[in-house]
């Protein structure tokens, strides 16, 4: 049997169990008695299958989180309590508010009381559980750990929206069974098992009513495994449970930003300088020093094989200076290279801040005429790097000319 919640084009909220494609209202949620007839589940906007009293998180459940991370499998459930206010349902938009800093998803299995318990067994425990539902427990990292004082478990996890719970609650599934899994963007992130908890169902809700009387309604986020990870305004994440069903909300920003951003592309002294390799194209670019290769060790063929690439000039889509902004660029180039950047100047040398290369449209000399922006400053480091041509067309006095050698200009 699943629960569900939805709202009507009239606005009228109704609680029932789904039949085929239907929702059968009833009286309250695990109640018996029909108060109406079936609706169309295609009428209905689905909200969460219940509002709980308490909304009660577990911390360190799962035994590979408690064993990558070196902590002791609680006797007790470590929880935190989110807010009523952090409630939201499925096809939900949750922003992501800008004092919030980095958050995270964790996927988890939620369970749902259905009878009042106090100072219960686990064997009365189970039967106390209405079902178990899908639950998405946001956190905020940035403000987990601001204060190294306090851990601020409510305030990070009780953001507007950070509760996500539904689609609905199933009563007929045996949680040793399921698996609970994320995708973000239609990717897998995030999935393990739900027998890996430490503590069980009916061993969480007995503990818990030691603690507090626990109603019908509440719902228990079981805790969360390995591959919890960040998200982004602009991203899908669904979590999804066989068995109970898929629970999917889009982030969004203070702004409502999208995702991915508008690419920003360094300019080309820093990407040269970096320590950075492409696998997608030819470009794979080195750092600045680069320690001697033994000849004949495992890694000589690949160094050498970076070092090629890297004194290949990379046809970079970065955007054109305002100056530059027309049909033949290179003709639209403002200044021309001073005498001591076109003088020696070979391409199998580093990039030097020592020599610079000015005019607004220098890159596209570089790019579109294959000028070397490296400098004499620098001589070529033996064996690995590309032995080329300077600027003049002459072999360099410190290289060998090679078989691919620089156009002149």
């Amino acid at each position: 049997m699943h629960w569900a919640r939805g709202i009507t084009p009239a606005g009228e909220t109704i609680t029932g169990v789904i039949i085929k494609d239907t929702l059968e209202p009833r009286a309250a949620l695990g109640a018996d008695k029909v108060i109406g007839a079936p609706i169309s589940l295609a009428d209905l906007t689905l909200l969460p299958p219940v509002v709980p009293g308490k909304f009660i998180g577990l911390w360190n459940n799962f035994k590979a989180a408690a064993e990558k991370n070196g902590n002791e499998h609680p006797a007790h459930p470590l929880y935190f309590l989110k807010p009523d206010s952090a409630l939201s349902g499925p096809g939900a938009t949750v922003a992501i508010p800008q004092s919030a800093g980095r958050v995270v998803f964790e996927g988890e299995l939620g369970i749902v009381i259905g009878k009042t318990c106090k100072d219960i067994t686990p064997a009365a425990a189970q039967d106390a559980i209405l079902g178990y539902t899908c639950v998405n427990d946001f956190t905020s990292l940035g403000v987990l750990f601001a204060d190294p004082s306090f851990p601020q478990w409510t305030r990070s996890k009780g953001f507007d929206g950070f509760g996500v719970i539904g689609p609905v609650i199933a009563t007929d599934v045996d949680w040793r069974d399921l698996t609970i899994r994320v995708l973000v963007n239609e990717r897998e992130r995030q999935s393990y098992p739900a027998n890996d908890m430490i503590l069980s169902p009916p061993e969480i809700v007995s503990l818990l009513s030691q603690d507090m009387t626990l109603n019908p309604g509440d719902v228990i986020a079981c805790g969360t495994s390995l591959g919890a990870a960040p998200v982004k305004a602009g991203m899908e994440v669904v979590v999804v449970i066989e068995g109970i069903g898929e629970l999917s909300v889009v982030m969004a920003g203070p702004e409502a930003a999208a995702w991915p951003p508008t690419p920003h592309y360094p300019p080309l002294s820093g990407i040269m300088r970096s320590a950075r390799k492409v696998s997608a194209s030819r470009v794979s670019v080195i750092s600045r020093t680069t320690p001697p290769v033994a000849k004949g060790s495992p890694s000589a063929k690949a160094r050498a094989a970076a070092s090629v690439s890297a004194c290949r000039m990379p046809k970079l889509p970065m955007p054109l200076p305002a100056a530059s902004q027309s049909a033949d660029p290179v003709s639209t180039m403002a200044a021309p290279f001073p005498p001591e950047a076109t003088q020696s100047r070979c391409m199998g040398r580093r990039l030097s801040r020592s020599a610079p290369i000015s005019g607004p449209s220098w890159w596209w000399q570089i790019i579109k005429k294959n000028i070397s922006p490296y400098s004499p400053a620098r001589p070529c480091p033996p064996r690995s790097w590309r032995r080329g041509r300077n600027n003049a067309g002459e072999a360099c006095a410190r290289c060998h000319p090679c078989s691919r050698a620089s156009p002149a200009t």
